[in-house]
């Protein structure tokens, strides 16, 4: 969005230091033009004529008038996606970081989430204990990041697993867009959960193969590039 009077939000990376193959980030992001979203700038009709909307915990986080704003979307949304995405540096406290989240929730089908932010929701932070602590949620598909060890899905019912590839980590900002981008993408056009599955962690291995969290986001093609070229190990 363009506001012609605040400020682009920005945010600077930290990366390798102070964990190796982990990046800090500092947010620059109160008063910029995108936390001055506000419900007046959704319109319900683009939003109930798309098949999917996609939040993150940080559309939420950046202010009160864009948190009105998604659950103005929410209301007029076919099917929602969401990435818990939890940056407490961007929240006044982990509690209504909980409160609001969980409120969200109410209305998504398909949670992109991890043990770190699973446990600030629900209190836990294996993939089986998420799963009970869903129940009574609408979510049908759990999508369970798991770093290098990979990631677990929950699809009506049905468990699979990925394991993460080993390829070289330039820069991990962004794996996680990428990963809910491409599953989500890919589930939609009814490609099979285990596809998606498999093609989500190929782009975001792609994406922190190089410096930069958009520079490096494949096609379908090159993902299926990328898959053959392990499978074939």
């Amino acid at each position: 969005m363009f506001d012609p009077i605040a400020p682009t939000g920005v945010y600077f990376v930290q990366r390798h230091y102070p964990v190796p193959y982990k990046s800090e980030l500092v947010y620059y992001r109160k008063g910029s033009a995108g936390s001055r979203l506000n419900p007046d700038d959704v319109d319900e009709r683009v939003v109930s004529g798309y098949d999917l909307l996609h939040i993150t915990g940080i559309t939420l986080a950046i202010s009160e008038s864009a948190r009105l704003a998604v659950f103005k979307a929410l209301k007029h949304a076919k099917r929602v996606s969401m990435d818990t995405n939890i940056r407490l540096k961007l929240w006044p406290s982990k509690e209504e970081a909980r409160e609001v989240i969980l409120r969200a929730l109410e209305r998504v089908e398909i949670l992109i989430t991890d043990p770190d932010d699973a446990a600030v929701l629900f209190g836990v932070s294996k993939f089986e204990e998420v799963l009970t602590a869903l129940k009574g949620y609408p979510v049908r598909t759990l999508v369970f990041k798991r770093g290098t060890k990979g990631v677990v899905l929950s699809c009506d019912g049905k468990v699979y697993e990925q394991r993460a590839f080993d390829a070289p980590v330039e820069d991990p900002t962004g794996a996680g867009d990428a990963l809910s981008g491409a599953f989500c993408a890919l589930y939609l056009r009814g490609f099979s959960p285990l596809y998606a599955l498999k093609s989500a962690v190929a782009a975001a291995t792609l994406v922190v193969s190089v410096r930069g969290d958009q520079e490096a986001i494949p096609s379908q093609e090159d993902a299926e590039r990328f898959l053959k070229a392990f499978e074939g190990r």
